[in-house]
């Protein structure tokens, strides 16, 4: 399991917790202000008050990734990782045009890649590929 899912499973056991501490807090002090013969009565406008706000902040825990992506911004390691993919993908696509033909394309085969992965010729017969993201980069040479 990878270090994110750890850490949204972990968010959301945590959040999930809360919630039940916070409808139980509620309940105890509800019980103990109104006393027993009325808690009954009002237990079950608390719980159904408290419902909405328990399922609430489950849903939030379970949209931990999202949420924090809308925040923040993507973490470092998913930027690397698409970097990664798409030098990957840039460096696959030269690579069967050279064998195919014999040369290094005068441009980057994918058009789709073309965006992300800057494609040039180093003029000793090789390629350079350099994926940016943001302000994040990473070079391939093949």
């Amino acid at each position: 399991m990878s270090d994110e899912n750890k850490t949204t499973e972990q968010v959301n056991d945590a959040a999930q917790a809360a919630a039940d501490e916070l409808a139980r807090k509620i309940l105890e002090r509800s019980a103990r202000e109104s006393g027993q013969a009325q808690g009954g009565a009002n237990s079950k406008r608390l719980l159904l008050l408290l419902l909405p706000l328990a399922l609430l902040l489950g849903a939030a825990a379970m949209q931990y990734e999202s949420i924090s992506f809308w925040l923040f911004g993507p973490s470092a390691a998913a930027v690397q990782k698409d970097l990664d993919s798409a030098l990957n993908q840039a460096a696959i696509d030269v690579k069967t045009y050279q064998l195919s033909t014999g040369a290094l394309p005068a441009k980057l085969p994918n058009a789709a890649l073309a965006d992300i992965v800057a494609y040039r010729k180093d003029g000793k017969g090789k390629a350079v590929l350099t994926a940016t993201i943001g302000q994040a980069s990473k070079e391939l040479r093949i």
